[in-house]
């Protein structure tokens, strides 16, 4: 029981919580549809869109990466 004289046993002041619960659910479905339907209108919807990479780009990155990695090892083995 609550000390609030403006609760009573699953009401607040004659309105049924589960009503009011539904109401609230149904706005926040409204807002959400709404939402969603605004991040659309330029063009984007479901956020930042990945790009892809050929395969032959990722080789060349590779490559270029793996250089990187045996020009600095003997630059180390060179100046202990």
């Amino acid at each position: 029981m609550s000390f609030d004289p403006a609760v009573e046993e699953g009401t607040i002041r004659g309105m049924n919580l589960t009503s009011i619960v539904r109401q609230l659910e149904a706005e926040r479905d409204r807002l959400d549809f709404a939402i969603n339907a605004l991040r659309g209108v330029n063009g984007n919807p479901g956020g930042r869109k990945r790009r892809t990479m050929s395969a032959a780009a990722r080789k060349k990155i590779a490559a270029a990466q793996k250089a990187m990695g045996k020009s600095e090892s003997r630059k180390e083995m060179n100046h202990p």
